[in-house]
C-alpha cells in the first residue's frame, strides 16, 4: 500500500501541533466551553489510539482504507463531543 510510507512516517508532533491548532480556532471561532472542547479532544484521541492499535494488530499495518475510516471515526466522536 502507498499509504504505509506516511503513515509510519507521521511523527507525534504534528498530531499535537494538529490538534492543538484545531483547539484554539474553534474556541475562538465558536466560543466553546472549555471543558466540551477538552473532552471532545480527549475522546477523539482516544478513539484514534484504540483504532490505530486494532488496525496494527489485525492487519498488521494501515491501509488506505483504515485511514480513511480512522478520518470518519475521528470526526464523528468530535462531532458527537461537541453536539453534547
Amino acid at each position: 500500500s502507498k499509504s504505509k510510507p506516511m503513515a509510519d512516517s507521521f511523527d507525534c508532533n504534528r498530531l499535537l501541533y494538529a490538534g492543538l491548532s484545531t483547539a484554539v480556532m474553534t474556541m475562538l471561532l465558536t466560543k466553546l466551553h472549555v471543558g466540551i472542547l477538552v473532552w471532545s479532544i480527549v475522546a477523539t484521541f482516544g478513539v484514534a489510539l484504540v483504532w490505530g492499535l486494532y488496525v496494527r494488530r489485525q492487519l498488521g499495518g494501515y491501509t488506505g482504507d483504515a485511514l480513511g475510516a480512522s478520518v470518519v471515526f475521528g470526526e464523528l466522536v468530535l462531532l458527537l463531543g461537541l453536539a453534547s
